[in-house]
C-alpha cells in the first residue's frame, strides 16, 4: 500500500538510523569500506538532520583511524554545523571532542585541550556522565602529551571511576591505556605494564581490534624498556599484523618506529633505520607533526652510533624545532639530552654543556617532586576512596540487615516479656551483654593501638578511613637475613619459626626503646619508621642506634649460636615518604 507522509518519515529515519548502526558495527571490526558505504548511505539519503549529522562524525572517525586528518577534521566541522543548528547539545559536545582528537593527534595540544574544555562544558551542564569520561580521557591524552602527569593522571582517574559506575569496558580500558602512559613516562614500567595489561584484556573481550593492537604496542614498549627484547619483539609483530589488516597508518607508523627500536638495540643499524624510514614516511603523509619529530629522534640516534655526526645534527635540530613548535616537552628533553652526548662526541664541549642544561631543566619540569608527589597522593586517594566505598556499601548491608534483626527482637519481645521479672530479668541480660561489650572493645582497641601508631588509631575510628600523608623528614630501617633458604633446609619448620620468633620480639623491644614505628614482616625481612606520624628531630639518630643494637644482638646470637642463627642485611635511608592505611 502507499505509504502517508508520517509513515515515510519514519520509514525513512528507520533506515538512516539503521545505516548508521551499520557503519558504526563495521568500524569497529575495521571493516572501513563497508562501514563508508553505510555511512555514505545514510547521509544521502536520509531526512533526519540529526542521522545525517551522525553520518559525517561516524565517517570523520573512519579517516581519523587512517590519519588522514584533514578530511577527518572536514566531516567532524560538517557534523557540528548540523548539531548546532538543531541544538544537539550532546552532538556538540561529541564533535568538539571529536575535533579536539584530530588537533591532539596532530601534536596541536593547547588547541586539542580548548576544545576538550568546551565539551566539559557542555557535558557539565547536560550531567553526561559517558561524554564527561570520554572527555576526561582525551584530555588526560593532551597533558601526557604536554608533560603535565599530574593532570593527566587526575582526568584519568576521574575517567576510570565514572566508567567503572558505567560499567563501560570500552571506557575503562581506554583509561589504563592513558594511566598506562602515565607510569611509562614517570619510567614506573612495572606499574604501565599492569595497565597496560588490563586494556588489552577488555580489548580482546569486547574485541576492539584499534584497541588490541595499541595494547601489544605498548607492552610490547614497555618489555622493551624492561630489557626484555623477546617479549617486546612478540608483541610488535602481533601488533604490525593487525595493522596491516585494518590499514591503520598511525598504528603502522608506531610499528615501524618499535621495530626499528628493537633492531637498534641489537645494534642492526641497516634494519633500524630501514624500519624509521618507513614509519617517517607514513607519519608524512599523515601530517603527523609529533609522530614526524619523534622519527627524527629515531634516525638522529641510529646516524649518532653510525658515528655519521653531520646527519645526526641535523634530524635532532630538525626534531627539537618541531617539538618546540608543537609544545610536546617530551621530545624537547630527548633532544637536548641526545645533542648534548653528540656534542661530547665531538668535542664540542661549549654546546654539550648547554645542552646539558637545557636537558635538566625539562626533565625537572617533567618529573620533580612535587609533581611525583602528586601523582602518588592521587593514585592512593582514587584507591582509598574506592576501598571506602566498597567497605560503606558492606556496612549499608550489614545496617540493613541488624535493622531487620532488631525489628524481628522487639516484636519477640512484645509477645514474651509480660510482668516486671521478665523485664527484670532481661534488663539483667542487657547490663552483663554491656559490660561483654565493653570488655571486647576494650580489647579491640587494644589490638588497633597494637598494630598502629595511637593517631590512626583513633583516626580510623572516628572517620572509618585514615588519610594518606606525606612527611618530608623520616628515616627507615630494612633488614633481612641472608642465607635464609639454606638455613630453612637444616632447620625443622618448629625451630626455624622459633628462631624469627626470638629475633623479632627482640627487634620489637629495640623499636620500642626508641621511639620508632614498626611496619611490617614480610617472611624474614623487618621494615621500621621513624619520624612519623609524628615528628622526630632525632629520626635520623634513634634508628643507626637502633640498627647498632639489632648489629650487636645478631653478632652475639651468631656467637651462641653458630651456624644455628641467622647472618642479617639492614639498611637505612632518610628522607620523604607518602604513608597511609590501605
Amino acid at each position: 500500500r502507499a505509504l502517508t507522509v508520517a509513515e515515510g518519515l519514519k520509514y525513512n529515519k528507520g533506515v538512516g538510523q539503521a545505516c548508521v548502526c551499520l557503519g558504526v558495527a563495521n568500524t569497529r571490526l575495521a571493516k572501513f569500506d563497508e562501514a563508508l558505504a553505510f555511512l555514505e548511505r545514510a547521509k544521502t539519503q536520509s531526512l533526519d538532520k540529526k542521522i545525517v549529522a551522525n553520518s559525517f562524525n561516524s565517517i570523520g572517525k573512519i579517516h581519523q583511524s587512517k590519519a588522514n586528518y584533514a578530511e577527518a577534521m572536514k566531516n567532524y566541522n560538517a557534523a557540528l554545523n548540523i548539531r548546532q543548528e538543531i541544538d544537539d547539545k550532546k552532538g556538540i559536545a561529541a564533535s568538539h571532542g571529536s575535533i579536539g582528537y584530530v588537533y591532539d593527534n596532530q601534536g596541536n595540544h593547547k588547541e586539542a585541550l580548548k576544545e576538550y574544555a568546551t565539551a566539559l562544558k557542555i557535558y557539565e551542564e547536560t550531567k553526561d556522565k559517558t561524554g564527561l569520561a570520554s572527555i576526561y580521557v582525551n584530555m588526560g591524552i593532551a597533558y601526557i602529551e604536554e608533560g603535565n602527569y599530574a593532570e593527566a593522571l587526575d582526568k584519568n582517574l576521574a575517567a576510570l571511576k565514572i566508567n567503572e559506575e558505567l560499567q563501560n569496558k570500552d571506557g575503562i580500558g581506554g583509561a589504563y591505556t592513558s594511566i598506562g602512559a602515565i607510569y611509562y613516562y614517570q619510567n614506573n614500567f612495572p606499574e604501565a605494564l599492569k595497565n597496560f595489561s588490563a586494556a588489552l584484556r577488555i580489548a580482546e573481550e569486547i574485541k576492539d581490534k584499534n584497541g588490541i593492537h595499541g595494547a601489544y604496542n605498548n607492552i610490547g614498549e614497555t618489555y622493551r624498556r624492561l630489557h626484555d627484547p623477546a617479549n617486546a619483539l612478540k608483541y610488535y609483530l602481533a601488533s604490525l599484523k593487525l595493522e596491516e589488516e585494518t590499514g591503520d597508518k598511525k598504528g603502522l607508523a608506531v610499528s615501524y618506529h618499535n621495530l626499528g627500536a628493537i633492531y637498534g638495540d641489537k645494534e642492526d643499524y641497516t634494519n633500524a633505520l630501514k624500519n624509521h624510514f618507513e614509519a617517517l614516511k607514513l607519519r608524512e603523509e599523515m601530517g603527523d607533526s609529533e609522530g614526524v619529530a619523534y622519527s627524527y629522534v629515531d634516525i638522529g640516534l641510529i646516524n649518532i652510533s653510525l658515528k655519521k655526526y653531520a646527519d645526526a645534527h641535523k634530524y635532532l635540530n630538525a626534531s627539537l624545532s618541531i617539538a618546540k613548535q608543537i609544545g610536546t616537552i617530551d621530545i624537547v628533553r630527548d633532544c637536548y639530552l641526545y645533542l648534548e652526548e653528540l656534542d661530547t662526541a665531538t668535542g664540542n664541549w661549549k654546546d654539550a654543556y648547554r645542552n646539558k642544561g637545557f636537558y635538566i631543566q625539562c626533565r625537572d619540569s617533567m618529573v620533580n617532586k612535587e609533581n611525583t608527589q602528586k601523582i602518588t597522593k592521587q593514585q592512593m586517594q582514587y584507591d582509598f576512596d574506592k576501598k571506602e566505598a566498597a567497605a560503606k556499601a558492606d556496612q549499608d548491608k550489614k545496617d540493613a540487615v541488624t535493622t531487620v534483626t532488631i525489628k524481628k527482637q522487639k516484636q519477640l519481645k512484645n509477645i514474651f516479656i509480660s510482668g516486671f521479672g521478665v523485664v527484670l530479668l532481661f534488663s539483667v541480660v542487657v547490663f552483663r551483654q554491656r559490660n561483654k561489650i565493653s570488655k571486647e572493645k576494650e580489647r579491640s582497641d587494644e589490638l588497633l593501638l597494637n598494630i598502629l601508631p595511637s593517631e590512626v588509631a583513633e583516626e580510623l575510628k572516628d572517620k572509618g578511613s585514615a588519610e594518606a600523608k606525606h612527611f618530608d623528614n623520616v628515616t627507615v630501617l630494612f633488614t633481612d637475613f641472608m642465607g635464609f633458604t639454606k638455613l630453612s633446609e637444616r632447620l625443622s619448620p618448629k625451630q626455624l619459626v622459633s628462631e624469627l620468633d626470638t629475633c623479632f620480639k627482640t627487634f620489637d623491644g629495640i623499636m620500642g626503646k626508641y621511639g620508632i614505628e614498626k611496619i611490617k614482616t614480610v617472611g624474614d625481612a623487618y621494615l621500621a619508621v621513624s619520624g612519623l606520624p609524628a615528628a622526630r628531630p632525632h629520626h635520623a639518630e634513634d634508628v643507626v642506634n637502633a640498627a647498632i643494637e639489632i648489629r650487636d644482638f645478631m653478632l652475639q646470637r651468631k656467637t651462641d649460636l653458630g651456624d644455628m642463627t641467622f647472618d642479617i642485611r639492614i639498611g637505612v635511608h632518610s628522607g620523604n615518604v607518602v604513608a597511609g592505611i590501605v
